[in-house]
Parts: structure tokens; sequence; C-alpha cells
């Protein structure tokens, strides 16, 4: 298949209104078709002495199963502002050996393109 594009950020930089994470940005939203699967926090959780660690393989694929993505969705095309939250998502698809690509252009890549 064609993929799906995956947003990787807070909600409100998706919807549009929340546009002061990155102050260079001459546009707010998301790419079209994009499915928002939360902000990068989503996909963590705080372990001993605060740190944080990768939620569970199982934990993430019952999230992004709930949201229609699956395998079958592939590749998925994660991004999110600049690139670095969306990677989190990537090597998580990746580690559950799903076809996963990782837009590091982001919403300013593809904003200003």
């Amino acid at each position: 298949g064609r993929g799906t594009i995956v947003d990787v950020r807070k909600r409100g930089e998706y919807e549009g209104w929340l546009t002061d994470n990155y102050g260079f940005f001459a546009s707010a939203g998301h790419i079209p078709s994009a499915v928002h699967q939360g902000n990068w926090d989503e996909l963590v959780q705080t372990g001993e002495n605060d740190d944080l660690k990768l939620r569970s393989l199982q934990e993430v694929a019952a999230r992004w199963s709930a949201l229609g993505l699956s395998a079958a969705n592939g590749p998925l095309i994660f991004y999110c502002g600049t690139g670095w939250r969306s990677s989190i998502a990537f090597v998580l698809a990746h580690e559950m050996g799903w076809e996963a690509k990782n837009y590091d252009d982001g919403w300013f890549g593809w904003s200003v393109g």
C-alpha cells in the first residue's frame, strides 16, 4: 500500500491552535489524512528515579490498534515537528516488525515545501 501518515505531536499542534512549540514555523495544522497518535510522551512511561522508558510493544500495539493502525496499513510514516518525537514511534514500530518510516522533515518541512 501507499502507507499511513501518523502524527506524533500534541493535539493542539495537530489541530493548529498550539503554535508556541516552534516559533519559526510559518503555519500550523497537520498533513492531510494524518492519524493523530498523540505526543511522544504517550509512548513512554516513567520508571524508577523518574527515568523514562519505552512502553511495551504490546501496549503500543493496543494503542495503535484502537486508532485503526496496524502492520497492514504500512508503511506507517511517522512525523512530528522536526523529526525527533516521531523517531520514538518509528523505533517502536520497527521493533514490532512493522514497516515504518520517519519523515524527519516533519511538519516544518511539509509546511514550507
